[in-house]
């Protein structure tokens, strides 16, 4: 029995150390900040997409922070520099790969503006992502957010980021008495 308590209270102070690691006061204050600044109808309506579309896999908060850490919320759905495009901040390299697909330059050019114009489309492709990562993963948050960015290699900035951001759209949406439920 003592062995079994060792064994929780060893669990519950990684887990509150690993929190620790990930949660900056800063970072939560600044993004706050950013969206009491830069939230408009069309921002929030778009959240609610993501918040509503991600529901029925318990990943609600995380989609609108990787759509706000991707793409700022749909303001920048474009970058050349990583090669990711959408919402979702999709990278074409790792898609085409994942999916197995030969495509063309066209065929390429078609998925980069489909991944830009469509929403829909972006965010179920990052649905996919998110399961296919829980999978890997074996629900552990850190490491799926950080695959959602960086695949098999390690990104310690991203998921920092990610939960920060999911601490501040919590703050922020309770804040404002705001409901994204449809």
């Amino acid at each position: 029995m003592k062995k079994v308590l060792l064994i929780l209270a060893l669990m519950i102070t990684s887990l509150y150390a690993d929190t620790h690691k990930l949660y900056d006061k800063s970072m939560v204050k600044s993004n706050i900040i950013w969206l009491n600044k830069n939230m408009d109808r069309g921002k929030l309506e778009t959240l609610k997409k993501l918040y509503n579309a991600c529901l029925d896999i318990d990943m609600s908060y995380t989609c609108m922070a990787i759509a706000w850490q991707e793409s700022w919320v749909g303001d920048v759905k474009i970058n050349e520099r990583s090669g990711d495009y959408g919402l979702t901040g999709i990278n074409l390299k790792y898609y085409i790969k994942d999916n197995n697909l030969k495509l063309s330059y066209w065929d390429k050019e078609r998925l980069k503006t489909k991944l830009v114009v469509n929403d829909d489309f972006a965010i179920g492709v990052m649905i996919d992502r998110l399961k296919y990562w829980y999978k890997i993963r074996k629900g552990d948050w850190y490491r799926i957010w950080e695959s959602y960015n960086a695949g098999f290699r390690r990104n310690p900035i991203y998921p920092k980021s990610i939960y920060n951001k999911i601490i501040a759209l919590r703050t922020w949406l309770r804040d404002n008495n705001i409901n994204l439920a449809y």
